[in-house]
């Protein structure tokens, strides 16, 4: 699959990489990618949802790319049984997939007994990032509950740095409120399920403690107009202006970016009470059909690249991610990815996303939404917020 038969002309590759460190790392794999001559037009989109509509576009009209990242969560059962990702055997051998790479990984990237992703990385979500001259100067110690964080939380507020910093969009604070509802209702373990319910959850006494906790964090987080990007807020930590930073590995691609390392000025440990979970989201691309002989064949060049383990690593070092290969020298990682790479062959550890989900939709929006607004400057005491969850409810239905 080497050779001449790479040599297409329109090699396409759709990907939503566009911060510093993630092009940095795309670069890693394309530079290999073109060393013997293969040819590489990339597009880039600004969001998943954009790549996975233009995705869907072109399979209709029948003009699909060569390769597209795929957005971990996206359902490759329903995508492959609509014909849109080839088989990964088709396009090389995968034998030594079962050994070297996690079963967690092998799970994520399968449907039907088939492996349609080709992974590059892998992303621990829920980790919590501390700037280690600011705890040191401070006299703090990494905290080990959520009452440790908020006690610490105050002690930086007290004397003018900011305790958590929180870009002011969206998805930063879901990262945290999941930190918070795996932290919580992970110490039951009843609870500790990837089916959870919003339902459930609300009927269960740890509700109360989750809503008290983000209610705790309210006037320790920083939701600044001018500090909307999590690579902004990533520099705030880095720079001291900040002790806490709740975001997943990624942000260590933007460390090293700034020649900021972690172990050094920056450490990193699982939020409180969620060492039981490791939220992963796998990096990786699939391969829609194509017709053309020498576009297969540069697929499956992509697919020897992206498993390649020199790529791997250099991947890893620029983006912040974990190799999902288990043959890879760990030494040149940190800690905190040697131990997340430990971590994802232990059968005691979970690894679904702590989101708990509800049948009516309009629910899942409702609850998402009530736990977001507590976290803001009129979100309302715990009494209100969780007279708002149990209105919400009695409006739902039970499966």
């Amino acid at each position: 699959m080497t050779g001449p038969a790479t040599l297409a002309g329109d090699f396409e590759v759709m990907t939503f990489w566009t911060s510093r460190s993630e092009a940095a790392a795309l670069a890693v794999v394309r530079d290999a990618f073109v060393a013997d001559g293969s040819t590489w037009r990339q597009r880039d989109f600004s969001d998943s949802s954009l790549l996975r509509r233009e995705s869907t576009s072109q399979f209709v009209t029948g003009t699909p790319s060569a390769a597209a990242q795929w957005a971990f969560g996206q359902s490759i059962t329903e995508m492959a049984d609509a014909g849109m990702m080839t088989p990964i055997d088709e396009l090389g051998s995968t034998d030594a997939w079962s050994r070297i790479l996690p079963p967690f990984v092998l799970e994520s990237i399968s449907a039907g007994g088939e492996l349609y992703i080709a992974p590059v990385g892998v992303h621990v979500e829920n980790l919590m990032w501390m700037n280690r001259a600011v705890l040191e100067e401070n006299g703090l110690s990494i905290p080990a509950t959520w009452d440790d964080l908020i006690a610490a939380a105050r002690v930086l507020k007290a004397r003018g740095v900011t305790p958590i910093v929180l870009p002011k969009d969206d998805w930063p604070t879901n990262i945290l409120i999941r930190n918070v509802i795996a932290g919580v209702a992970g110490s039951h373990e009843a609870l500790r399920r990837p089916n959870l319910t919003w339902n459930e959850l609300v009927d269960h006494p740890a509700m109360e403690e989750i809503v008290e906790t983000i209610v705790s964090l309210r006037d320790l987080v920083t939701l600044s107009d001018e500090r909307v990007r999590w690579t902004d807020a990533a520099l705030d930590l880095a720079e001291g202006r900040a002790g806490f930073y709740f975001m997943g590995d990624w942000v260590r691609g933007e460390f090293a970016a700034n020649g900021i390392k972690v172990d050094e000025q920056i450490l990193c440990a699982f939020p409180p009470g969620n060492r039981w979970l490791q939220s992963l989201v796998i990096d990786g691309f699939y391969f829609p059909f194509l017709d053309d002989s020498h576009l297969i064949a540069a697929q499956g060049r992509l697919v020897e690249v992206l498993m390649d383990p020199r790529v791997q690593l250099e991947f890893a070092l620029k983006k912040g991610s974990v190799p999902v290969r288990s043959d890879i020298d760990f030494k040149k990682l940190d800690s905190c990815a040697a131990d997340a790479h430990a971590r994802m062959s232990d059968p005691n550890v979970a690894f679904h996303r702590m989101e708990p989900l509800t049948p009516d939709w309009d629910g899942n929006i409702r609850y998402t939404v009530a736990l977001l607004d507590s976290l803001m400057p009129d979100g309302g005491d715990v009494p209100d917020v969780m007279a708002k969850l149990r209105d919400i409810r009695k409006d739902s239905p039970t499966p």
